[in-house]
């Protein structure tokens, strides 16, 4: 598979003979043959037993399509006969089936199968209209195209991984061209186009040679620069020149990290005209609405910083139970790492058992336990489900260099806990390029009496690890940048650190906090609190120091840098009683985070309040309680 296509691309290119020769050879070898199960693969069928046509059913239809106009001129009248009929009845017919019979991939609009299947079925019609039922087949082919340009985000997120997405967008980018080549530009004209690039620009990783792990996409090699060419020549042809040029570097990234081996795709979309240019530095948060997933970082060279929170819903087959968990990298270090997946298989599609379990990400885990499985298999992804195994961020604000996440993770754990809340602060120092500081701020209610709880937030990293004293203090080393974490809990907790273990694709240390109680009185002790702070400082540096006390309900502590100070406090008391002061500090704030440079108080965030005092001087207040994040640098 593929070699028709470059055997087509290079005859279009050089019009050789023995290019051309070979190519109808195989086209019509590929259109004659008496069996379908050379137009599907063996691991699909034993997957699925019910289906007739798959992913490559739809990579032979669109290579076929090309090679049909291609070597038209090569070709006798019985013999494109001959390529009309077996494109009929060995792609289009098949397709048409799993329809009528309302298999699973004909309704999961969000599912790359849908997209890449219905893209393929179009390119057929379009390709053997007039005759038969192309006119039908074609309007089939949009109706469900448009249905699954619909189902995506507003900033252009799919509920799969990047690369999935690239595979998926790039056939569903070939048949909306060839289809406004033919006059009709609805599938090209889709709002979908204009915000596509946001998803792979700000879950690309800071070594440009990868995604961001989403969903069960692990740090896999970027490909489908093919479509990012094509994005950006559509951006550039309606106007939005500067957007294009930033895609357009996009697609040079990802066909260097391919070495320049990249599609012969891109020979149909690479345009000369668009000038690259790298996306403006500077920190960026991005939220993604339809799968509940921030990105921060702080540009886009190789020095800077990416940090993800992923929240969505685990009712996707391609979804690993990580709902809440936290990802890291600055430059080339994966501080904080996710495993990504394991080897695909037959296993891993139809067990129960999830392949990589809740316990491998950087979240919460409740006794040794997974996040709530809906054992969703395809199919499925458009369901409605009445208690989802979800993630939802609440709130996310983004001011200057500062950031602020609210989720509430409480579906994923319902059998355990009456709540589970994660909050995040994010600061950067200007010209920094990595945060000055993460704060995670988890808010856990259990459910239950009289039960013993082990309440354990997981860290892991590919780098040593060394605890540094019994205070819940840790520090990551990296190669270019040290983390340091201090996690700090509404009672005693412990730190542990495991040996090496090969996950899926990477080998990991688990940094594991353990606070574990005995529930009597659930209204009094069922309430844990966890605050984490991440301190990364670049190696041969100093340390910068930080600084805890603890006062009745308040929790203080306070990061000194070499040229900044950053003072959170949290107050775990009920809320008619709030009123926390420490180091100078005085707030009405749940949890609050206050950052002073050489110019005095610079930034505020705040979780649950209105007003903020430093040494006397009111520096923040509202007239309502709220969350809050303000830059006083901008």
């Amino acid at each position: 598979m593929g070699a028709l296509l470059s055997l087509t691309l290079a005859y279009t290119a050089e019009e050789g003979i023995r290019y051309g020769e070979a190519g109808r050879t195989l086209l019509l070898r590929l259109t004659t043959t008496n069996t379908l199960g050379h137009w599907m693969n063996p691991f699909h069928r034993q997957q699925h037993p019910s289906i007739c046509s798959d992913l490559d059913t739809a990579h032979i239809i669109r290579d076929l399509v090309f090679a049909y106009e291609a070597f038209a001129a090569l070709l006798t009248t019985e013999e494109r006969r001959q390529v009309r009929e077996g494109l009929l009845a060995k792609g289009i017919e098949p397709i048409l089936g799993d329809t009528e019979r309302g298999i699973w991939w004909t309704r999961a609009y969000n599912s790359n199968w849908c997209g890449v299947m219905y893209s393929a079925l179009g390119l057929a019609a379009l390709c053997l209209a007039p005759h038969g039922r192309a006119e039908e087949v074609l309007n089939l082919a949009k109706e469900k195209v448009g249905k699954v340009l619909d189902a995506t985000g507003p900033e252009g997120e799919g509920v799969e991984g990047v690369s999935y997405w690239a595979y998926h967008f790039s056939n569903v980018a070939l048949f909306s061209e060839a289809l406004s080549r033919a006059g009709d530009h609805q599938l090209r004209s889709h709002g979908f186009w204009r915000k596509a690039p946001e998803f792979p620009l700000h879950l690309l990783m800071p070594d440009l040679m990868s995604w961001a792990p989403f969903s069960d996409t692990p740090y896999l090699g970027l490909t489908h620069e093919h479509l990012f060419y094509w994005l950006a020549g559509h951006l550039w042809d309606e106007g939005q020149r500067d957007y294009a040029r930033r895609v357009q570097w996009l697609g040079d990234v990802v066909l260097q990290a391919q070495q320049g081996k990249g599609s012969p795709m891109s020979l149909l979309w690479w345009r000369a005209e668009i000038e690259p240019l790298p996306p403006r530095d500077g920190q960026v948060g991005k939220l993604f609405p339809l799968i509940h997933t921030v990105a921060l970082r702080t540009g886009w060279d190789k020095e800077s910083s990416l940090f993800v929170f992923k929240g969505g819903s685990a009712a996707s087959p391609h979804r690993h139970l990580d709902l809440a968990s936290v990802s890291l990298t600055i430059g080339g270090d994966r501080l904080l790492a996710d495993p990504g997946i394991g080897k695909y298989s037959f296993h891993y599609w139809t067990s129960i058992t999830p392949p990589v379990s809740t316990q491998w990400h950087n979240t919460l885990v409740v006794d040794g336990a997974n996040q709530r499985d809906p054992h969703t298999f395809f199919g499925d992804e458009n369901r409605h489900d009445r208690s989802p195994s979800c993630c939802e961020v609440g709130e996310f604000l983004s001011h200057g260099r500062v950031a602020l996440i609210l989720a509430d993770a409480t579906p994923a754990y319902q059998d355990q806990l009456r709540r589970f809340r994660r909050g995040v602060f994010w600061i950067c120092n200007d010209g920094y390029r990595s945060p000055t500081l993460i704060a995670i701020i988890d808010e856990i209610q259990a459910r239950g009496k009289d039960t013993k709880r082990d309440f354990v937030l997981h860290y892991h990293t590919p780098f040593d690890v060394e605890i540094l004293d019994e205070g819940g203090r840790a520090l990551i080393i990296g190669k270019e940048t040290n983390l340091f974490v201090q996690v700090l809990a509404s009672s005693d907790c412990f730190l542990e650190v495991s040996d090496p273990t090969q996950i899926a694709r990477i080998s990991l240390r688990r940094l594991a906090a353990h606070a574990y109680w005995i529930l009597r009185h659930p209204e009094q002790t069922s309430r844990v609190r966890f605050l984490t702070l991440l301190v990364p400082y670049a190696r041969g540096r100093e340390r910068p120091v930080v600084s805890v006390t603890r006062r009745e309900d308040t929790l203080a502590a306070r990061v000194q840098h070499q040229d900044s100070l950053s003072t959170l406090l949290c107050s775990w008391g009920p809320p008619r009683h709030r009123s926390s002061e420490a180091f100078g500090i005085t707030t009405d704030a749940q949890v609050c985070l206050v950052h002073r440079d050489s110019g005095g108080p610079s930034a505020v965030l705040i979780l649950g309040g209105r007003r903020v005092v430093v040494n006397g001087e009111k520096v923040f207040s509202s007239q309502r309680v709220g969350n809050y994040c303000y830059d006083r640098r901008i």
